[in-house]
C-alpha cells in the first residue's frame, strides 16, 4: 500500500484507497462534492470521563510539488522520515480523535491508520476527509470509534463574494459530534483558512479572502448555536493568520458579541508559537483553539490544552500540534 502511495500517480492512489476502504467495511461518511461544510457523528467514546483530541497541520501528507532529499520534486509524497516522526508523536500521546489539516484524502489516512497499527499496535480504523475546492490539502478526521451517523452537510453559507467571483471556503469546515463520559455531547470542528500565497494582486497575502472565509464560518457557527442553544463547540485548526488579524476578529465576534472564545495554549516552556517558516526564520502562532460560550460556561467540564513540541514534532511538520483534553467533572 505504501509503495502505491509513494510511487504512483494521484488518480491511482485514490482508486487504491477507495477499494481498500470499501473492502474493510469502514463506516466512512463523505460529503457530496459541491458541499463546503461536512458534519459527522462519532459513537460514544470508550474513554471514561474524558476525551483527548489532537489537532495538527501535518504539512502536505499528500502528493504535491516539494523540496525533498536535496532536490525539488514534482508530485512527490511526504518523505518517509517525516511520516515516521508523525507516527511517533501520535504514539506518544495516543489521542482518541485526530483533527488533521493538509491531508491528501482517504488513501493517506488509511496508510496512517495501517502504519500506526503495524508499528505501535494502535487502532485508528475510522477516518474520512472533506471534499471541497482544495483537492490537495484537505481536512481529515481519524477516530478510534466508528462514525455513528451522517448529518446533512451545510449548504446555505457555502459561497461568498470575492471580488468578481462567488467562491467557497477553500478547505471547508469539518464537524464531528462526540459523546463521552456520562452521555456528554461535544461538537468538535477543524478549519484551515486560505494560505498567504495569492494569485490576485488585489489581495496581497490573501488577507481579504481569509477574512471572508472567517466571516462565513462565523455566520455558520451563529446559526448553528441559535438552532441548538445547548451546543458545546470546540474548534481548533490553522487560521493562517495572527491574533491581531481581521480573520481572527471576524471568526470570534460580531458587533461586540463574542461568538467563539480563544483558549490560550502554550508548550512546556510557556511559548505559544505553532508555526515555523524556515525561509524567513520566523516563529509565530497561527493555529488556535476556540470554544463556544456554552462550552466555556459549562462548569461540569474541564478543558486543558497544550502545544506539543520536541524533535519528532519538528521533523514531522512545520506546525506544532495542539493537544486538548476535555474531562467531565463528577
Amino acid at each position: 500500500m505504501r509503495a502505491a502511495i509513494e510511487h504512483r500517480a494521484g488518480a491511482i492512489v485514490r482508486r487504491i484507497g477507495m477499494r481498500s476502504v470499501a473492502s474493510r467495511g469502514f463506516l466512512l461518511w463523505t460529503s457530496v462534492f459541491l458541499f463546503c461544510f461536512s458534519s459527522f457523528s462519532v459513537a460514544q467514546a470508550k474513554t471514561g470521563n474524558s476525551i483527548r483530541i489532537l489537532s495538527w497541520n501535518v504539512r502536505n501528507y499528500n502528493l504535491t510539488d516539494r523540496y525533498a532529499h536535496g532536490h525539488y520534486r514534482r508530485e512527490y509524497p511526504k518523505p518517509e522520515e517525516e511520516k515516521a516522526a508523525l507516527r511517533k508523536v501520535i504514539s506518544e500521546h495516543q489521542p482518541d480523535l485526530m483533527l488533521l489539516q493538509e491531508v491528501g484524502g482517504n488513501a493517506y489516512l488509511q496508510e496512517l491508520s495501517e502504519d500506526l497499527k503495524s508499528e505501535y499496535s494502535l487502532e485508528y480504523p475510522y477516518f474520512t476527509t472533506v471534499v471541497v475546492e482544495d483537492e490537495v490539502r484537505k481536512l481529515g478526521v481519524v477516530s478510534r470509534q466508528p462514525f455513528e451517523e451522517n448529518v446533512n452537510p451545510v449548504t446555505e453559507v457555502e459561497y461568498f463574494s470575492y471580488f468578481d467571483d462567488e467562491v467557497q471556503v477553500k478547505r471547508g469546515l469539518l464537524e464531528v459530534d462526540v459523546t463521552f463520559g456520562n452521555g456528554k455531547k461535544l461538537t468538535c470542528m477543524t478549519y484551515h483558512l486560505k494560505s498567504r500565497f495569492t494569485s490576485d494582486k488585489r489581495d496581497p497575502g490573501s488577507a481579504i479572502r481569509r477574512e471572508k472565509e472567517a466571516r462565513t464560518i462565523r455566520n455558520y457557527l451563529r446559526e448553528s448555536m441559535a438552532s441548538e442553544p445547548e451546543k458545546r463547540i470546540l474548534m481548533v485548526g490553522d487560521l493562517n493568520d495572527s491574533y491581531h488579524s481581521q480573520a481572527y476578529d471576524r471568526l470570534t465576534k460580531v458587533s461586540g458579541e463574542k461568538v467563539m472564545i480563544e483558549v490560550p495554549v502554550v508548550d512546556q516552556n510557556g511559548e505559544s508559537w505553532t508555526y515555523f517558516y524556515a525561509k524567513e526564520r520566523r516563529y509565530e502562532q497561527i493555529d488556535f483553539l476556540f470554544v463556544s460560550p456554552r462550552l466555556k460556561d459549562d462548569d461540569t467540564l474541564q478543558i486543558t490544552a497544550q502545544i506539543l513540541g520536541n524533535r519528532s514534532v519538528a521533523a514531522a511538520s512545520d506546525h506544532r500540534p495542539i493537544m486538548v483534553k476535555i474531562t467531565e467533572i463528577p
